[in-house]
Parts: structure tokens; C-alpha cells; sequence
């Protein structure tokens, strides 16, 4: 997985519930579900990202750092080998097994990119007692969100603490929607990423400008000029080449 673009938001989960079983006490006989998930974008017609399975979980796709299932009053959050928030569990699936008194119930799965939510699916699970059973769930792209922009550098420049990025987005009728501080952003070695500051509904933007800057001299050492943006929830990649020198 790409390491997160925001440092993944530390949930507090409160056990809410006072029902009975809930947390492990007594009161009702349990069964267990196992939630699944993928990811469905913006597109028209949209994309579906991940297949439930390890191998193509779609989070990569979908800039989702963690996930985390509400039901009965309760968070469940997805969670690493190292108990960190996560889009899938220590075995590498994006699934999460909850056992809970048997009955129905109402709940959400919700996907975060950092501290925002940009994916969720609402539905109703029924759990029978002694049973294991099985709820496959294709959470949908919120509009608006922050665009994941990861950038390629080409060889000879290095992401080594002297380079800057500068970007700029316009709209398709090229306002300006968006830049980068005049400085620039520190190039970010652990993830070749940034998300944009704001959340922009999905459509077609456009790149006006991805730029390497070498920052003790202030040159372009790599770009990427007017590149077509459709923003529809997932992560949008651009190789830098060049310079080929942008007007901004």
C-alpha cells in the first residue's frame, strides 16, 4: 500500500451500546459477520476499485488510509499487524470480522483519507447465532474531497530535503482553483504525494502546472505542464519530465 499522503486520524471508539452481549458479558447468543469492502469512484459510469480479495483491495486506487464499521453503537476499526488504523487487516484483505448478538441491524462502513472521510456504504446486516456470515460492501466516492496527487521524478532528482513541489489546478474553463504556496511544498520522500488543501467537487480540472524545484538555486529541475485532472475520487498520477517550463 502507499504509505498515507495526512497522518491517519487516531478514532476514539466508544462503546456506546448497553445492549446485552455488546461487549462481551453475557445476554444473547453471537454469531459473526465478516464485512468486505471495495471502493466505487465518481466516474459516469463509475469505477470499481478492489475485489473484497488480498490482492486487489482497491485502496491504493482510492487514497483510503483506514476504514472503520459502525454498527450497534460501536466503531470497529480496520487495523495493521501493528494495531495501526488501516484500509485492510493484518492478513492484507480489506475485511473486518465483528461478532454481535444475533438479530438485525443498521450499519455504515466509512473510509478516510487522513481525517477525512471520502468513502462510505450504509446498509443492514443480519447475524444469525452460530453462524458466520458474510456482507460484501462497495463503499461510494463523497463528493466534494481533496485530490490525491502523487508525482514520478525523473532521474537525477532526488526527493532528498532540497527539493520543493509547486502545483496550480484551474477549472475547465482554466480559473484558477487552487495553487501552492508561493514557496512551494517540501517533496515527501515517504509517499511521492500531497493531497490538495481543499475538497473540490468531482469533474475535470486541469494540472496547470507540477514542478520540481531545486530550492537553494529556485530552478525547475523537472515538470509537468497543462495535464488533464478528472477528479472523481481516486489518485491521480503524473511523471514529471522536462523541464519543459510552464506558464503559469
Amino acid at each position: 500500500m502507499r504509505p498515507a499522503l495526512a497522518a491517519a486520524a487516531l478514532l476514539a471508539l466508544a462503546a456506546c451500546s448497553t445492549s446485552p452481549g455488546y461487549d462481551g458479558s453475557g445476554g444473547g447468543a453471537v454469531g459473526d459477520v465478516v464485512v468486505y469492502w471495495n471502493f466505487e469512484d465518481g466516474n459516469t459510469p463509475p469505477g470499481i476499485w478492489g475485489d473484497f480479495g488480498a490482492t486487489r483491495t482497491g485502496c491504493n486506487t482510492a487514497a483510503v488510509d483506514s476504514v472503520v464499521v459502525n454498527v450497534a453503537g460501536q466503531q470497529y476499526p480496520s487495523t495493521d499487524a501493528y494495531g495501526n488504523p488501516s484500509c485492510v487487516g493484518a492478513n492484507g484483505v480489506p475485511g473486518l470480522d465483528i461478532s454481535l448478538p444475533e438479530g438485525s441491524y443498521p450499519y455504515s462502513v466509512q473510509g478516510f483519507r487522513g481525517q477525512e472521510l471520502v468513502y462510505e456504504y450504509d446498509g443492514s446486516m443480519n447475524v444469525l447465532a452460530g453462524t458466520s456470515g458474510e456482507e460484501d460492501d462497495t463503499l461510494v466516492a463523497i463528493s466534494p474531497q481533496t485530490i490525491p496527487i502523487y508525482y514520478a521524478l525523473p532521474p537525477g532528482v532526488t526527493c532528498d530535503g532540497t527539493v520543493l513541489i509547486s502545483y496550480s489546478i484551474y477549472d475547465a474553463n482554466y480559473n484558477l482553483v487552487e495553487a501552492s504556496p508561493a514557496t512551494g511544498v517540501l517533496c515527501d520522500p515517504s509517499s511521492f504525494g500531497l493531497l490538495t488543501a481543499q475538497q473540490l467537487p468531482f469533474g475535470n480540472y486541469i494540472l496547470g502546472h507540477l514542478e520540481a524545484i531545486y530550492a537553494p538555486t529556485n530552478a525547475v529541475v523537472a515538470d509537468v505542464c497543462d495535464a488533464p485532472l478528472l477528479h472523481v475520487g481516486i489518485a491521480q498520477d503524473f511523471t514529471l519530465g522536462g523541464p519543459t517550463g510552464c506558464l503559469h
